[in-house]
């Protein structure tokens, strides 16, 4: 028997050889006793003793040691599964150092969701230290979290009785709300006067988005000689 290996329990079957051919091939992982064909996954990792046997009056046996080697593995490790697009870039990881990164990260193993758009994107972190091990994870961005916000008048100048109300759309609910300068919570703010107005509004997954809209007012009333007023008396 011609010595061979190590070889790896996923590295698919070998063609074991021999200096004479014509024999029989027995021992852990011999698929196939006419050609000798080897399957490391069928022995499993170890040492095999594999037997090459010639019949007959004058036939004779040898036997040699083949070690299969257990496959390398590996776990890829994310901070999250599911990233905003208007995130920072975010640093995968494995519990094993020095493999290679593919996929939809760089050489680094960064993902960027920058310009990327909503879906699932895979990545892929090889170690072949020994016999090679490739684990795969998808990275999601979620549908982009929209917020409508729409702007609103005073009948009257000078009044505070505007409400505007904050209608966050996609992204994951439930939604959390919080309005620049003011300390409300709320979807709703009410008793506003003149004035632009801009609310943040954070899903479920910490993804953001903010609004700003305006409330308008009329004209201030003024009296001028020689003029006719039209007044609107729902002001007084």
């Amino acid at each position: 028997i011609t010595p061979g290996g190590p070889y790896c329990v996923n590295g698919g079957t070998v063609q074991l050889q021999s200096v004479t051919p014509g024999a029989s091939w027995s021992g852990p992982g011999i698929i196939d006793a006419n050609t000798g064909m080897f399957d490391p996954a069928v022995a499993g990792p170890g040492t095999h003793t594999i037997t090459h046997t010639i019949a007959g009056s004058c036939g004779s046996t040898d036997t040699k040691p083949f070690t299969v080697l257990p496959r390398d593995t590996v776990h890829i490790q994310l901070p999250n599964d599911s990233i905003c697009y208007n995130f920072s870039p975010m640093q995968a990881g494995a519990d094993i150092n020095g493999g290679t990164w593919s996929g939809a990260v760089n050489s680094t193993g960064v993902f960027d969701p920058s310009g990327k758009a909503p879906g699932a994107y895979k990545v892929y972190y090889t170690y072949a230290p020994n016999c090679s091990y490739t684990d795969s994870a998808n990275i999601t961005i979620p549908d982009t979290l929209f917020v409508t916000l729409a702007n609103a008048s005073v009948a009257c100048f000078g009044d505070a009785t505007a409400t505007l109300t904050a209608l966050p759309s996609r992204g994951v609910s439930p939604y959390s709300y919080s309005w620049v300068s003011y300390s409300s919570n709320a979807a709703n703010l009410s008793n506003l006067g003149q004035g632009s107005y801009t609310v943040q509004v954070t899903d479920a997954l910490g993804c953001f988005k903010t609004a700003t809209a305006t409330v308008n007012q009329p004209t201030q009333l003024g009296i001028f000689p020689n003029s006719v007023l039209v007044v609107n008396d729902s002001c007084f």
